[in-house]
């Protein structure tokens, strides 16, 4: 029954949600972060970080030979 599949889903689905929620308190936890942070705003800072990170590491390291 196709209505039986959906809730078995939204279920899974449901399970996964909070899995996520708590990988990602967990997360927060280890960078000290408020609970409360915005997930976009703080990968945005760790992409941010890599990507100056890789910059300045290309302006020093030695040329190759």
């Amino acid at each position: 029954d196709i209505v039986e599949n959906y809730k078995i889903q939204q279920a899974e689905l449901v399970k996964k949600a909070g899995e996520m929620k708590k990988l990602y308190a967990e997360v927060l936890q280890k960078f000290g972060e408020a609970e409360d942070q915005d997930s976009q705003e703080l990968f945005g800072w760790i992409s941010t970080f890599i990507k100056e990170f890789q910059s300045a590491y290309t302006d020093i390291k030695p040329p190759q030979r």
